[in-house]
């Protein structure tokens, strides 16, 4: 694909990605808009797309992978920043046995929130990590707050659950 091919895709499929990237994973961050310019680079990078059937796919699967590694990258900072001061308040060290444990609870949670259906998800992650309350959360889901706590209270019984049977089959006490 040449410049021009690529320069075309753009100005075809940038608004459709961003747009994409707002409905499936919200507004960030990352921001979608960043997002987008990553993959339409990535695209541009790899050279050589004659073996891409359809490039406007392969497009929304770099950048949803973008987006995937980009959220997980925040929760992680989030945790370390979220641990560090728990650990100043509570004058307990972080050790690298407690943070390799964080890691792999990280690594469960975002495995747990990508089998959720999409209504599920986008509303955890609205409320519990963009900080939305629940009426916000449905008014943006197109749901009712009673069905949108719903969905947050399923899927924190979800992550609870994997996290349980993760400390089970790791042998680790909390």
């Amino acid at each position: 694909m040449s410049n021009s091919e690529i320069a075309q895709l753009y100005a075809t499929e940038y608004r459709g990605l961003v747009a994409y990237l707002n409905a499936a994973f919200g507004t960030g961050p990352p921001e979608p808009e960043d997002v987008a310019q990553r993959a339409f680079m990535q695209l541009a990078a790899r050279g050589d797309l004659s073996d891409i059937r359809n490039p406007r796919s392969f497009l929304r699967q770099i950048a949803r992978n973008l987006m995937i590694s980009g959220f997980r990258a925040e929760t992680t900072r989030r945790g370390y920043e979220r641990s560090a001061a728990e650990s100043a308040i509570e004058g307990v060290e972080s050790t690298p046995q407690r943070v390799l444990e964080g890691n792999e609870e990280l690594v469960v949670i975002m495995e747990t929130l990508d089998r959720m259906p999409h209504t599920r998800r986008r509303a955890m992650i609205l409320h519990r990590f963009d900080g939305l309350n629940l009426a916000d959360v449905g008014r943006r889901l197109g749901i009712s707050r009673t069905a949108a706590a719903k969905h947050v209270a399923r899927a924190m019984q979800a992550i609870d659950a994997a996290l349980a049977k993760a400390h089970r089959e790791l042998g680790v006490t909390r």
